[in-house]
């Protein structure tokens, strides 16, 4: 293991082939983000009025402004190549399936195939 840790990265893993990797990350990163954004809006003003009498419109608005925030946060650090970008993309990570999961949860009859899809091809991935 310390013999691993001592050899330089290009001849574990051709350079170009970190690159791809690290920029086709970002990007999925960035378009999550970008994606979240107009997605939130679209919820503050969708969910029923008796969500916003028992505080649930702002739980489920404030969550996804939190999933939102530390994604970009997640982005920025990779961008700067800091050491605490793994930290916020753990923390996305275990967002991102608790967003799964809820989704799943509370999918009406009607949406549920939705939420499935959702968790499959958005969530679960990026996470």
């Amino acid at each position: 293991m310390i013999e691993r840790l001592g050899r330089p990265l290009e001849e574990l893993i051709p350079v170009a082939q970190v690159h791809r990797l690290r920029w086709g990350w970002l990007g999925m990163m960035i378009g999550g983000t970008l994606v979240l954004i107009p997605w939130i809006v679209y919820l503050a003003f969708a969910l029923p009025d008796s969500y916003l009498v028992h505080g649930w419109t702002a739980t489920w608005v404030g969550f996804d402004v939190l999933l939102a925030g530390l994604m970009a946060m997640t982005v920025v650090l990779g961008l700067l190549r800091r050491q605490l970008m793994l930290l916020t993309a753990f923390a996305t990570g275990v967002l991102l399936l608790c967003d799964a999961w809820f989704d799943l949860m509370t999918a009406g009859p009607d949406d549920f195939w939705v939420s499935v899809l959702t968790a499959a091809l958005a969530d679960v991935p990026l996470a």
